[in-house]
């Protein structure tokens, strides 16, 4: 399923609504990313420097990749939906109910 493909870039906006309005985790997505930068930033690095990854002067691009990981990883803990983190030859978000739902995370 290409959404986009022969699309004028005039439509691109109400069919991005659409994709999100439709998918299955646009309830819960907000809180899977808050509660994943939540854990990002309690974090311990070393137990014998009892610092935290918030206290830390890191990159944005380094939380970036954080995030990249955590959110997955979060969604297969948690069970939520039907939703597992994918492998190295799948998209970063799988669902096995649909793969149409499947998702690349994309972090800045």
């Amino acid at each position: 399923m290409e959404p986009y493909k022969d699309k004028d870039k005039s439509e691109w906006k109400s069919i991005t609504e659409r994709l999100v309005n439709n998918h299955p985790l646009r309830w819960e997505i907000v809180d899977i990313c808050q509660n994943s930068w939540k854990s990002i930033l309690a974090g311990v690095i070393n137990d014998k420097l009892n610092k935290t990854i918030g206290s830390m002067n890191i990159s944005p691009q380094a939380i970036g990749a954080l995030l990249h990981d955590i959110v997955p990883e979060y969604i297969q803990k948690n069970n939520i939906r039907g939703f597992r983190k994918g492998n190295s030859d799948e998209k970063d978000i799988v669902s096995d109910e649909n793969v149409y739902d499947s998702v690349e995370l994309k972090t800045s």
